[in-house]
């Protein structure tokens, strides 16, 4: 079991944003500081409950799961599996580059 295993769009709070973002750094070389990681990841939540009140994921974490799914590590599949449990979103709308915004309803 993950160690953000809940069950509400809420429940992905900071702490785990942050732990995303800092991942995103590390593997996509991205060279940000400490101080624009937590940017990063505040913005993250905000973009995530925005999503969330929608049903359907923005540009922002749609390009977050492209990159999260193109990575193919378990660390990558976690996360964007805390995205869909905590979510509406559906497993193809997380994963499938193509079809990411053709799926909003």
């Amino acid at each position: 079991m993950s160690k953000y295993q809940t069950k509400s769009c809420n429940a992905l709070d900071y702490g785990f944003w942050y732990d995303v973002a800092e991942y995103g750094n590390s593997h996509w070389k991205g060279s940000f500081s400490t101080k624009e990681v937590a940017i990063n990841a505040y913005n993250y939540v905000c973009e995530y409950k925005s999503c969330c009140m929608r049903n359907t994921p923005n540009e922002t974490i749609s390009t977050l799961c492209e990159l999260l799914a193109a990575d193919k590590t378990e660390e990558a599949d976690d996360f964007l599996e805390m995205i869909r449990i905590n979510s509406n979103f559906s497993k193809e709308c997380m994963v499938n580059q193509t079809r990411l915004f053709n799926n909003r309803a």
